[in-house]
């Protein structure tokens, strides 16, 4: 299991009060190293360490920042493919009509219970229900893939070659979704590198404040720890696309279930039960 992995198995109120803590025994280690370091010193002696702490915050700070443009990217990337497959999908519906009523009857209401399906798995939103829904949404490919082709081979005509066509997009965005979606993740050595980073500028800062020789606030301390770990747990749920905070919206997909189901109904179609998840 690498880190990443890992992470996942955590709530994230764990991972916050433990950043909350790390960073707090991180100032504290700093603050006695740097007392320790002051009582060695003769009278009239400083050691400069004002350069190094505002460079340890400054190169912390831009981690955060390209990580949180990072994963905020990926949630952009994530809205535009839920579209992109919307309209895929309703291109696919509409082109259904080209086929005899019969098998068009067919197409169209499997295409119906697929968007049902991935409008379910998104809103269940546990990471099991996810992936026993990208198993059954492949199986419906299948079903349609092998539909299509079989339509293809008994009547070869431009018009289901167009048909085919729009299947195979709808089918690679859906491994779009996916790959985006599930497996472009902050890599493991990217956390331990950040946490290793924030780690480091703690020690640091408390190193400064302890070599100063300052009292230490219970208030600033607490506030440090808060803001950074904040930043920290935003991260992580962007991260993780079956927190609530990190999923997109369905709208194309819901305003799509609800155009089919409209214009099923005008062609006197039953529209049965929508397949679950099992």
């Amino acid at each position: 299991m690498n880190v990443t992995e890992y992470m996942d198995r955590l709530p994230l109120w764990a991972i916050f009060f433990a950043s909350v803590a790390i960073i707090l025994l991180s100032i504290e280690i700093g603050y006695r190293l740097g007392k320790q370091q002051r009582g060695r010193l003769v009278a009239k002696e400083k050691i400069q360490t004002g350069p190094v702490v505002a460079a340890s915050l400054g190169l912390l700070a831009f981690i955060l920042a390209f990580t949180f443009g990072s994963v905020t990217s990926r949630v952009a990337d994530r809205q535009k493919l839920v579209l992109d497959e919307a309209n895929v999908i309703g291109t696919v519906f509409l082109r259904a009509d080209l086929l005899e009523p019969s098998d068009r009857d067919e197409f169209q209401h499997i295409l119906y219970d697929y968007v049902n399906l991935r409008v379910k798995v998104i809103k269940d939103g546990w990471m099991q229900k996810v992936e026993e829904g990208i198993a059954e949404s492949e199986d419906m490919q299948d079903e349609l893939w092998s539909r299509a082709v079989a339509i293809a081979v008994r009547n070869p005509t431009p018009l289901s070659a167009l048909f085919l066509q729009s299947l195979n997009e709808m089918i690679d965005l859906h491994q779009d979704r996916v790959t985006v979606s599930i497996h472009h993740r902050m890599p493991g050595i990217f956390w331990i590198a950040l946490y290793g980073l924030t780690v480091l500028a703690m020690i640091i800062g408390g190193y400064d404040a302890g070599l100063a020789g300052g009292r230490r606030s219970a208030t600033t301390l607490l506030s440090v720890s808060l803001a950074f770990s904040v930043v920290l747990i935003l991260v992580v749920s962007l991260d993780r696309p079956q927190i609530e905070l990190a999923k997109v919206n369905q709208a194309a997909l819901l305003d799509l279930q609800r155009t089919m189901q409209r214009s099923m109904r005008t062609q006197q179609l039953t529209i049965g039960s929508p397949r679950t998840v099992h």
